[in-house]
């Protein structure tokens, strides 16, 4: 045991690290072009929580008993460019106020058991600090992307009541031209074919093949001490 230590000992010592091996070279643009993107300026996220909204359902059903399902939508948004704010150390900052709305619709079990749907659009405004570019007001617009979660939904009396949080993000805008290095144009790959069900069943039959041998039954213990 102890020549077998002192053998891995010696080899470990005489090996030698080497130098790594050198990088492939990068891949040099063809050429340079213009093109045409969507440049955005500024940009900022926040998260809002709205409490105690509230959806009446129609008082000629029953009641609502049970709760099945609550989506929120983006339907549409706008956004207005105000005053500069004159920010210390963020010039171009202006007041850029955006409006958007949103659909909320709920699924519930009357207490008729009879399952209907209301729905409503609820409007809010809020004003952020974004950079425009003075002068340039009219080529440059506003982008605006938005997650909802229905949060602690519950019945007060034939109203449905819940609080909506809200992942925001504002930016603004303009359609630019960028002179950019160029490695060629993008070559679509093929687009694959759907399989059809029986091309599927092959596949996985081909793949993972069935076993046709019956399992061997356990041999008896009296047999394998030969009694």
């Amino acid at each position: 045991m102890d020549e077998m230590k002192i053998i891995e000992t010696q080899a470990a010592a005489q090996a030698v690290v080497g130098p790594c091996p050198p990088k492939p070279p990068k891949p040099q643009p063809t050429e340079t072009v213009c093109i045409e993107v969507v440049k955005v300026y500024d940009s900022c996220f926040q998260c809002e929580c709205i409490e105690n909204l509230t959806i009446p359902t129609d008082p000629v059903f029953p009641p609502p008993a049970t709760i099945v399902s609550a989506t929120a939508t983006l339907v549409c948004f706008d956004c207005v460019f105000g005053e500069d704010l004159n920010i210390p150390g963020l010039p171009g900052r202006r007041r850029v106020t955006f409006t958007w709305q949103v659909l909320v619709t709920i699924e519930y079990v009357d207490a008729g058991g009879t399952t209907r749907t209301v729905s409503e659009t609820f409007t809010f405004t809020k004003d952020v600090p974004l950079y425009v570019a003075p002068g340039f007001e009219s080529l440059m617009f506003c982008k605006f992307f938005a997650s909802f979660e229905i949060l602690r939904i519950r019945i007060v009396n034939t109203s449905i009541v819940f609080d909506l949080g809200m992942s925001l993000l504002f930016k603004t805008a303009a359609d630019v031209q960028l002179l950019v290095p160029s490695f060629g144009f993008c070559v679509p790959p093929r687009c694959r074919e759907i399989p059809t069900a029986c091309e599927d069943f092959l596949f996985r039959c081909e793949e993972t093949p069935p076993d046709f041998n019956p399992p061997q039954p356990p041999p008896i213990p009296d047999r394998i001490k030969g009694k």
